[in-house]
């Protein structure tokens, strides 16, 4: 007769392998960058000498780096890297302030992946190994620090209006402003998308759904009053914007390179190694084939919720990449 514990702890394996895989893979990723005494990147190294001389004229106003460096006081973004390697350095010194970095970063991805996806599918598996896919990108090994970050905390906030959507209060509203003008500090192009994206699901839900999906269309003072809180919570990340925007004294040319974007695409976003595995040549297709599968399959109840206005902002995310694909002056 088998043992009943094993038993059972076989059973519990079988129904949560999508999280113990998810786990492991995390302590694997995290794990990576303390392989080696000395972790740097390639931009690395110049976000952490950033953060190093801004907290240093932050705490001692009357330093040498004062009599070369100043705070810039316009509006900029790309400030999320400094604040965060600065008090790392000041806690732990700046050796392994980089792995420390990646570490939380990594695992605030994983984190906020989760929560957008219990935010969309409560009853659906939230720990999964395709979240430790997205997160082992490129972007995070080149030292893009300040674009990383604020893609990986995007699920987050899409994922409280998401999950808050049918009932915003003021004090909501105030949350996804502030999480939407974090994102700006710290990179505006993952604030943009983020902004896509609520302004696309709330549109969906409030809007188009109702009429095309639904025999029951709220009133209008109903319909306002629940997109009025997305308009009021993305005015500071408007507004900053094009303070920032109006700041630059350079012209920016955007130029479209559909066919190059759609030859190249995804780059080389999920790229740690050479070679075909490296380049992740078979399981980047595999992961578009199920989102494009997920979209296909799903129900109508499901398009009349916020679901099938995340999968119309995947698709604008995707078209906007096709046609800004190059900028040029």
């Amino acid at each position: 007769m088998a043992n009943p514990y094993l038993r059972n702890s076989l059973t519990w394996a079988q129904k949560n392998v999508q999280p113990i895989l998810a786990f492991i893979l995390l302590a694997f990723q995290v794990w990576v960058p303390w392989t080696v005494s000395t972790f740097v990147t390639e931009d690395g190294p110049s976000h952490l000498y950033n953060a190093t001389v801004a907290w240093n004229l932050l705490v001692h106003p009357s330093s040498d780096y004062a009599k070369v460096y100043a705070f810039n006081h316009h509006v900029v973004p790309n400030w999320g890297s400094t604040v965060v390697l600065g008090l790392i350095a000041s806690i732990a010194g700046v050796t392994h302030a980089e792995q420390l970095f990646i570490t939380l970063a990594i695992t605030a991805g994983f984190c906020a992946f989760a929560y957008a996806i219990r935010a969309v599918a409560p009853a659906a598996q939230c720990w999964t190994p395709l979240t430790n896919f997205l997160l082992q990108s490129w972007f995070l090994w080149l030292g893009f620090y300040n674009f990383y970050l604020a893609m990986a905390l995007c699920p987050l906030v899409v994922g409280y209006y998401i999950r808050h959507a049918n009932a915003f209060t003021p004090k909501k509203t105030a949350v996804l402003g502030c999480g939407m003008t974090a994102l700006f500090l710290t990179h505006l192009i993952p604030a943009a998308l983020a902004g896509l994206a609520i302004v696309l699901i709330a549109l969906w839900i409030n809007i188009a759904a109702p009429w095309w999906l639904s025999a029951e269309r709220p009133p209008l003072r109903i319909t306002a009053l629940r997109v009025a809180p997305v308009v009021l919570a993305l005015m500071p990340m408007l507004i900053l914007t094009g303070s920032f925007a109006r700041s630059s004294r350079e012209h920016i040319n955007f130029k479209t390179a559909f066919t190059s974007a759609l030859e190249q695409f995804p780059r080389h976003v999920f790229t740690t190694s050479s070679g075909q595995a490296g380049n992740q040549f078979l399981l980047y297709p595999a992961v578009l084939c199920m989102i494009v599968l997920a979209m296909i399959t799903m129900r109508r109840a499901e398009w009349q919720t916020a679901r099938g206005g995340l999968a119309i902002s995947t698709v604008a995310a995707f078209l906007v990449y096709l046609s800004r694909h190059r900028l040029g002056r």
